[in-house]
C-alpha cells in the first residue's frame, strides 16, 4: 500500500538533491524521445519511488489513479528499447478532509487527549514501475556539455584531442630536430 508519507519522502529526496533532479529530467527526456506522451494518460503519472540507481539500471515507479491507466502501447514502446515495465494495482493512503458536519458523526475518532484524528482514505491507482538501462540517461551527459549558451559535442573535442596527440608527437619530433640544428650551428 502506497502512503502519502512515501510520496513526501520521495519529492524530498528529489529536491535535495541536484543530481537526482538531473536523473529524473534525462528520465523524462528519454520519454519524450520515444515519443511515450503520444500514448494515453502517461503524461499524467506521478513519481512515487525513485529513482534507484544501479550500475546498470535506473528504476522509477510511477503512480496513476485507478480510471486513468496508461495505455500499454507505451510500456510495449519502452520494452522494445530496452526497458522493463511492470503495471501493478495498489492503494493510495491519504487523509481526508475534515468537516464540521463530519467531527459530529465521528466521535469514536477522538484520542486520548479528546482531539478529533484525521480520516484515512483508500484511493485504488496503478504503479507502473519502469527499468531502464542507465546508457539511455547517461549517454546525453557524455556526449554534449554546455558553455553559456552553446552546447559542446564531447565526441570533436575527443577527436581534436587525438589529432593534436599525433600533432604534438610531431612537435617533439620537430623540437628535437631544432635542438639538433642548435647543438650543430
Amino acid at each position: 500500500m502506497i502512503d502519502i508519507d512515501l510520496i513526501y519522502s520521495t519529492l524530498d529526496d528529489v529536491y535535495s538533491s541536484e543530481n537526482i533532479l538531473d536523473i529524473l529530467v534525462e528520465f523524462e527526456r528519454v520519454f519524450d524521445d520515444l515519443d511515450i506522451y503520444v500514448y494515453k494518460n502517461w503524461i499524467k503519472g506521478e513519481v512515487v519511488e525513485g529513482p534507484k540507481i544501479d550500475r546498470y539500471w535506473i528504476t522509477v515507479t510511477l503512480m496513476y489513479p485507478y480510471k486513468l491507466m496508461p495505455d500499454p502501447e507505451g510500456a510495449l514502446r519502452l520494452t522494445d528499447h530496452g526497458c522493463k515495465v511492470v503495471y501493478s494495482q495498489d492503494e493510495l493512503k491519504y487523509v481526508g478532509r475534515v468537516t464540521a458536519e463530519a467531527q459530529a458523526t465521528d466521535a469514536d475518532r477522538t484520542n486520548q487527549e479528546g482531539k478529533i484524528e484525521p480520516k484515512l482514505l483508500k484511493s485504488k491507482v496503478w504503479l507502473v514501475e519502469i527499468t531502464m538501462p542507465r546508457h539511455f540517461v547517461d549517454e546525453d551527459k557524455t556526449s554534449k556539455e554546455s558553455a553559456g549558451n552553446t552546447d559542446i559535442d564531447m565526441d570533436t573535442v575527443s577527436d581534436a584531442y587525438d589529432e593534436n596527440l599525433n600533432d604534438e608527437e610531431a612537435a617533439k619530433g620537430n623540437a628535437a630536430d631544432e635542438t639538433t640544428q642548435q647543438e650543430n650551428a
